[in-house]
């Protein structure tokens, strides 16, 4: 057809093409998670700062464009990106400072403002204004639990002003439940170690590991207090999450072993070395997950499928 000879027609065919092409491939700003949840590259931590500033751009007045810009720029810089004015790549100082002019009333600000504070007392109490403004939102509670750790005496005094040892386990979840900080704070007093003592033990003695699975048990204190019965007790229902934790692990660790196991089953016959090498590894692998099954049934039953 005469139609797709007309040079003019393609060719703005062509643009129009280009065009629509890049926009569709464009990079969007995304939400930044914590380094412990997502790691990315340095470089993708570097174009998402360049996208969030852009968003602040538009508008000053964007809590959340200036949050996820802190956190791109935090964490470019703790990969080894420098700062430079080339690239978007601000100190994170720089960008409080200048979130307490933009947007000084938002929870974002008051839950990164506590790293320009020097007394360990300010600290807490920023964190503690950003819980009022969002008593659900996991990110004080994280916050909490890192700065209590380092300052449990200061934490006493100001969130233990009157005494919640007076109050069941059960008690204390209903008042969580009504957005009480403290009441959450003598919780972890009085579990922390338990439970972390427990993932050391049924996570093979990873302690690294033991301390993640604390973290993560604190947040589902919170997140799922609402899916807590008040006729049941604390202590069954918490430990119950710990031992579904420690199940789901150990299903990942079993499907990692049976894929490594398959693997060198069909695994090419090399030099001596890696021969001898790959031998061992099954050998390693098949001797954990017969330890793993030869457990005692008392320690075993935290990891058997729920029927």
């Amino acid at each position: 057809m005469k139609f797709y000879r007309n040079p003019l027609i393609c060719l703005l065919a062509s643009l129009f093409f280009l065009m629509t092409n890049g926009i569709c491939n464009k990079a969007k700003p995304e939400k930044i998670y914590s380094l412990r949840k997502i790691t990315m590259s340095k470089e993708w931590y570097a174009e998402q700062a360049e996208l969030w500033k852009m968003e602040i751009d538009k508008d000053l007045s964007n809590p959340d464009a200036w949050y996820n810009y802190y956190q791109a720029c935090r964490y470019a810089i703790k990969l080894g990106l420098p700062v430079s004015s080339v690239n978007s790549i601000k100190r994170p100082e720089e960008i409080i400072k200048e979130m307490g002019k933009a947007v000084p009333e938002s929870f974002e600000y008051h839950l990164v403002k506590e790293e320009l504070l020097d007394k360990s007392v300010e600290k807490i109490r920023a964190l503690e204004e950003a819980y009022k403004m969002r008593p659900r939102d996991p990110r004080t509670y994280f916050s909490l639990i890192s700065l209590y750790e380092r300052t449990r005496q200061l934490i006493n005094m100001i969130f233990l002003s009157k005494s919640y040892r007076q109050y069941s386990d059960e008690q204390l979840m209903g008042l969580i439940r009504k957005g009480d900080a403290s009441s959450f704070d003598e919780l972890y007093k009085r579990y922390s170690h338990r439970l972390l003592h427990y993932f050391y033990r049924m996570l093979n003695g990873d302690e690294e590991k033991a301390q993640d699975f604390l973290q993560d048990i604190c947040l589902k204190i919170v997140e799922k207090a609402d899916t807590f019965n008040p006729e049941g007790k604390f202590s069954s229902w918490i430990f119950t999450i710990a031992s579904n934790m420690c199940k789901n692990e150990y299903r990942r660790m079993r499907k990692r072993i049976s894929m490594d196991n398959e693997t060198i089953d069909r695994y090419h016959v090399g030099p001596e070395k890696a021969i001898e090498e790959e031998i061992d590894h099954k050998n390693f692998c098949d001797y954990l997950y017969k330890e793993l099954y030869e457990l005692g049934y008392d320690k075993r039953s935290v990891f058997e499928r729920e029927s």
